[in-house]
């Protein structure tokens, strides 16, 4: 079981900057509150809990009233979650459909330049990132592959 912090930085894979998990995981805890209340108890800035709650209404993980004063609720997290990855999900078959044609177009604007093969020496930050061009690079390679990294790197690689 995580504890409260692991639930937060967790949360930041949602959209989630840290704050936005404090008045998150607030809410769930005391259920309605108005944001000075709110404010007070979690001991964050009035302002930024308005900004934050705004946030999280807008990714659907938290329902106002129209009241005076503004009463704020979470929704379940269940049902939270499963809106945001409804949403990324929709965003993904989104940019798969536009980005063929993205590319198609582009390649058609693009004159065709006589490229020459050259070695070429690429950096990249971010294990991700890292390990998906590694990926990428051995499908595509027809011939020998070099690779410079220590062992506990390559090992990590094979595991993940």
């Amino acid at each position: 079981m995580m504890n409260q912090q692991q639930i937060i930085e967790s949360l930041a894979y949602f959209g989630f900057e840290d704050i936005d998990s404090k008045v998150y995981m607030g809410l769930l805890q005391t259920g309605p509150v108005s944001v000075g209340t709110l404010s007070s108890r979690l001991g964050i800035d009035r302002g930024k809990t308005y900004r934050s709650l705004s946030k999280l209404r807008n990714l659907g993980v938290v329902s106002t009233t129209f009241s005076n004063p503004t009463l704020c609720s979470a929704i379940e997290p269940i049902e939270a979650l499963s809106t945001i990855l409804e949403r990324k999900q929709d965003e993904i078959v989104t940019m798969k459909s536009l980005s063929t044609k993205i590319s198609q177009d582009i390649s058609e604007t693009v004159r065709n330049c006589d490229m020459q093969e050259i070695s070429s020496f690429i950096i990249i930050q971010g294990r991700s990132n890292i390990y998906s061009r590694i990926g990428k690079i051995l499908q595509k390679a027809s011939g020998i592959v070099y690779i410079v990294a220590p062992q506990e790197d390559l090992m990590r690689m094979y595991h993940t």
